[in-house]
């Protein structure tokens, strides 16, 4: 991640990435109950993040809280990302 931000700072691209992860190393409360903690996060409905990874199980539940991207991708740029796991 650090090399990433130092590369996007040296070419003057307006991104800057924090990593923010859960686990048994930094927290015990958050890893009891992640599908929860996931969940009030994204209910806020902060700015804060604009990424998430998580375990696919829980797509039903989070779902209401993302964008449907074929909304604003063109077909074409999804199709690069529908094989192999994608699909599955």
């Amino acid at each position: 991640i650090d090399k990433f931000n130092e590369y996007t700072k040296q070419n003057n691209i307006d991104i800057h990435v924090t990593l923010n992860l859960y686990s048994l190393d930094n927290s015990t409360k958050y890893v009891n109950d992640y599908g929860s903690t996931i969940e009030s996060i994204l209910s806020r409905g902060s700015i804060k993040y604009d990424i998430f990874f998580y375990d696919n199980m829980y797509s039903p539940r989070y779902s209401s809280y993302f964008i449907d991207l074929m909304d604003w991708l063109p077909e074409d740029h999804i199709s690069m990302y529908t094989s192999g796991f994608a699909s599955q």
